[in-house]
Formats: C-alpha cells, sequence, structure tokens
C-alpha cells in the first residue's frame, strides 16, 4: 500500500481514537464506570 493510499486511513483511525477517547481512557486506567457516567464524559453540561 503507498503513502497516498495510506494516508487517509491513518487519518480516519486517528479520528475514530480521539472521538471515543473519553470512554476508553476511563476504561483502560481500570475503571467501571456505568453507563450514566459515560454519558456523563460526553454530554458534559455548558
Amino acid at each position: 500500500m503507498s503513502g497516498a493510499r495510506l494516508l487517509p486511513w491513518l487519518g480516519l483511525a486517528a479520528a475514530l481514537s480521539l472521538a471515543t477517547m473519553p470512554a476508553w481512557r476511563v476504561m483502560w486506567v481500570g475503571a467501571n464506570p456505568s453507563v450514566e457516567q459515560l454519558l456523563a464524559l460526553r454530554c458534559a453540561p455548558p
């Protein structure tokens, strides 16, 4: 796979990682959050 064809896939992987970071960061440190806690990470009040 050439660099020009690989670049969009790397961009997509980076975007998906950043978009889901609040959820996997909590799970990575060993916490077991409830659904409400995960939603609070994503849907914080303004």
